[in-house]
């Protein structure tokens, strides 16, 4: 697999066998196809940034990117009942946490977690769904031959 993949890969498994207060099985995919309409309980995708990585020097170490892999989470509410909604901002806190100095796969070193949406409120009163979306950069440094 590509670095890329392996990443992401890690993060899914990183998730999966966490401890979380609400229960979900992640999946992880290129491209996030969720049909709202059709959306049946708690999703958690991961999933490579679709802008790819970052190139950068790693100098004498070898050569380097800064790999963005992003992490949805999805789930139809009633877009008024805060106990819905609050384990949902919960899950995507305890997930943002999970990752502060995760090293997912051999010459990967965890950046940043940024959080690009939390509760957007066009989906929630639109179409009655939570989205969050993390975004996670990891440096990893291809070692030279």
């Amino acid at each position: 697999m590509s670095y890329t993949a392996d990443i992401a890969e890690a993060v899914k498994d990183a998730l999966a066998d966490g401890t979380f207060d609400v229960e979900f099985t992640p999946t992880r995919t290129y491209a996030l196809n969720v049909e709202v309409r059709e959306l049946d309980g708690l999703v958690v995708s991961v999933y490579p940034d679709p802008e790819g990585w970052e190139p950068f020097d790693g100098s004498r170490d070898g050569d380097g990117a800064t790999v963005h892999t992003r992490i949805a989470v999805l789930k139809k509410v009633n877009p008024t009942d805060l106990s819905e909604i609050d384990p949902l901002v919960g899950l995507a806190e305890d997930i943002r946490s999970t990752f502060f100095g995760f090293g997912p796969i051999p010459g990967a070193t965890w950046q940043q977690t940024t959080p690009i949406i939390v509760a957007d409120p066009e989906y929630l009163l639109q179409k009655k769904t939570f989205i969050a979306v993390l975004d996670l950069a990891f440096d990893y440094i291809e070692p030279k031959p």
